[in-house]
């Protein structure tokens, strides 16, 4: 990669835009097994992407609800493998009718981006088995979903709390 693309931005860059230190976004590249993108290795640049970014984002602030890294690798690797059955099962092409064009939406999908995950709703339909598979996977990514949101709900409590204590010292509340 070379940082004189737009959509391509420094280490550096990605650790300021994020809040976090170089040391923390390599070491949540190697915990979670990301790929190595612009690896740094012998003496180049580490570059990444808009979509990384928000990758990187997006596990920023489940660290900071407190999340564990064994559990984000866990969703991480589910919407992997979700990605990746969809695309070989259930693919788009030519035979796919517009109207038959079905999205599934993850936190990332894995090359980027969150506009889902398209998949062709007859394929999936046609065959029963493998839509039991993809069911089962995505029941356990919704029940792991459902911790982070309640560790959320858990976090604006708090927030909240802490909001009415401040405004309670000033006299307003």
């Amino acid at each position: 990669m070379r940082a004189d693309s737009l959509s391509e931005i420094t280490l550096s860059q990605l650790a300021a835009n994020v809040g976090l230190s170089h040391t923390w976004i390599k070491k949540i590249e190697k915990r979670i097994k990301l790929p190595l993108w612009g690896s740094g290795i012998r003496g180049k640049k580490s570059y990444y992407t808009f979509e990384q970014q928000e990758l990187f984002r997006k596990i920023a602030l489940l660290r900071r609800l407190d999340i564990e890294f064994d559990m984000i690798k866990d969703l991480y690797d589910i919407e992997k493998e979700i990605a990746r059955f969809l695309r070989k099962h259930f693919p788009v092409d030519d035979k796919t009718r517009k109207e038959r064009y079905a999205n599934v939406y993850l936190i990332q999908s894995v090359e980027g981006g969150s506009m889902g995950i398209e998949y062709d709703a007859d394929k999936r339909e046609a065959s029963k088995k493998l839509d039991g598979e993809l069911v089962k996977m995505y029941e356990i990514y919704a029940n792991t979903m459902k911790i982070v949101s309640k560790r959320a709900d858990s976090q604006i409590s708090e927030l909240k709390t802490a909001k009415d204590e401040f405004l309670g010292i000033t006299g307003e509340k």
